[in-house]
């Protein structure tokens, strides 16, 4: 049986989101970043080259959750 993934943009997008999303969730984080490693991510690739990206694994709460930055 496959699982759903939900989507969300920018407005629904937060970690709360998904935390608490029933299955599988794929979101664009940008203002709603409590909890999300914005400037983690913002101050390590500061100067990586265009084009660049990093992958970030956690879990939370029994769940997977990864972070990417990308410039």
């Amino acid at each position: 049986m496959q699982h759903p993934i939900y989507l969300g943009d920018a407005w629904f997008a937060s970690m709360d989101t998904a935390e608490h999303a029933p299955d599988h969730f794929i979101g664009v984080v940008k203002g709603n970043s409590s909890r999300y490693p914005k400037a983690f991510l913002q101050e390590t690739m500061k100067d990586w080259p265009a084009e660049s990206h990093l992958v970030l694994k956690t879990c939370l709460n029994e769940r997977v959750v990864f972070a990417m930055g990308y410039k």
